[in-house]
């Protein structure tokens, strides 16, 4: 029956829908960041909360950044080692590109 046909087609797209609409609010929750407000109180209170929580943000970036530190030298090897490669890739591509136009191209 034609009908029984569109009717499962049309069941099968809205739960489809449904899902793909589940995820996407599923994900957007997941990428939150914690986020602190200050505690009712007076505003020296509150002021003197919301500085300790930057401060402690801070320190705790701080701390991350350390362990990642690369010197200047070995950014600038990693970086003429990078060059070099693509210059070994990029060269023998030219040429053999050259020299196909050269060839086949009337």
């Amino acid at each position: 029956n034609p009908n029984s046909h569109y009717l499962l087609c049309k069941q099968y797209a809205a739960r489809n829908s449904l899902r793909t609409v589940a995820r996407a609010s599923a994900q957007t929750t997941q990428r939150r960041s914690a986020q602190t407000v200050p505690r009712f109180g007076s505003e020296e209170q509150m002021k003197k909360e919301a500085t300790e929580h930057i401060k402690a943000r801070i320190a705790k970036q701080k701390q991350i950044e350390k362990g990642n530190h690369v010197s200047h030298e070995e950014e600038m090897a990693e970086m003429v080692k990078w060059v070099k490669l693509s210059i070994i890739v990029a060269a023998p591509v030219c040429v053999l590109s050259v020299a196909k136009d050269l060839l086949l191209v009337d």
